[in-house]
C-alpha cells in the first residue's frame, strides 16, 4: 500500500469525483481507479459504490477519518 494512495482515497472520498481527484493528484482517471482498486484489494474492503455516473462510499468509510488524519501528519513530517 503506498501512501500517496492513501491521500488520493481521502481526496475521492471528499470529492466524489474522478475526475477532480486525478486533476488535484496530478494522475489520469484510470490511474486513480487502479490504484483505489488496489486499496480496496490490500484492505479487503468496498471503499465506494460505483456506477457509471456516481461514486459513493461504502460501508467501508470508517476508514476515511484514520486514513485522512495519517496523510496530514505525513504532509506535516515532510514540511517539517
Amino acid at each position: 500500500m503506498q501512501l500517496e494512495y492513501l491521500a488520493e482515497f481521502v481526496d475521492l472520498a471528499e470529492s466524489l469525483s474522478y475526475q477532480e481527484t486525478a486533476r488535484r493528484c496530478l494522475v489520469s482517471e484510470s490511474a486513480l481507479s487502479r490504484h483505489i482498486k488496489g486499496l480496496e484489494a490490500d484492505l479487503g474492503v468496498r471503499l465506494f459504490q460505483r456506477t457509471s455516473r456516481r461514486v459513493r462510499l461504502s460501508p467501508g468509510r470508517a476508514a476515511a477519518g484514520s486514513a485522512g488524519r495519517g496523510t496530514g501528519r505525513l504532509d506535516d513530517h515532510r514540511r517539517g
